[in-house]
This record gives C-alpha cells, sequence and structure tokens, in this order.
C-alpha cells in the first residue's frame, strides 16, 4: 500500500530530523487527518538565525512552503502548487531545506 503524502513527509522528518535539528534552532511538525485523502495536512516549521519557514502539504496533493527573512521582515513564497504525479515528496523536502538553510537569501 502506498503511504498517503502526509506520512511520507513525517517519515522524511524521522530519518533527517537530527541533520536539520543540528541546523535549525526550532524544528516542529504538526499533522492532522494523517490517512484522510482530502483533509489529510502536515506543517513542518523551522527557524535558523536568520529565516523562519513552514512547509505544508496536504494528503490531497498540494503543497505551499513560506519563508520568512528575519532581518529584511520579507516572506518568500519558495513554491505553492499542485504536486504533479511524478513530484518526489523526498526530493522536494530536500531542496526546500537547502534553500531554507542556505547563507544567502532564498530566491521568491
Amino acid at each position: 500500500m502506498t503511504k498517503s503524502i502526509v506520512e511520507q513527509v513525517e517519515n522524511w522528518l524521522a530519518e533527517n530530523s537530527v541533520k536539520y535539528a543540528n541546523l535549525c534552532s526550532k524544528l516542529l511538525i504538526q499533522s492532522g487527518d494523517v490517512a484522510d485523502p482530502i483533509k489529510g495536512t502536515v506543517t513542518i516549521g523551522a527557524e535558523t538565525s536568520s529565516r523562519i519557514a513552514s512547509i505544508t502539504f496536504w494528503n490531497k496533493g498540494e503543497v505551499c512552503v513560506v519563508v520568512v527573512d528575519k532581518t529584511l521582515r520579507k516572506d518568500s513564497v519558495l513554491d505553492d502548487r499542485k504536486l504533479a504525479p511524478d513530484d518526489d515528496v523526498q526530493m522536494l523536502l530536500t531542496g526546500y531545506f537547502e534553500q531554507i538553510i542556505r547563507p544567502e537569501s532564498p530566491r521568491s
């Protein structure tokens, strides 16, 4: 049986939490209705010295990633869309985190 999008995100964070917890001052996850194909949602919150980020996935096949630059007090939407059938949730998460933790500002 294929895991839901929310379960895939939870598994990815479980596998990568040590790595990113060492690079973030705060790292948290909140899930709801994990098995529900429509209402299921998961949000990862991450904070570094210069950024605050929110990564939200829905089981219905959507993603939204918002990053706030603390110094500039400017938010940037890294991604906000319906997932394509060939999107790899784990690869997306790795890419989002690499953008969040890198020294320069994320692209808008």
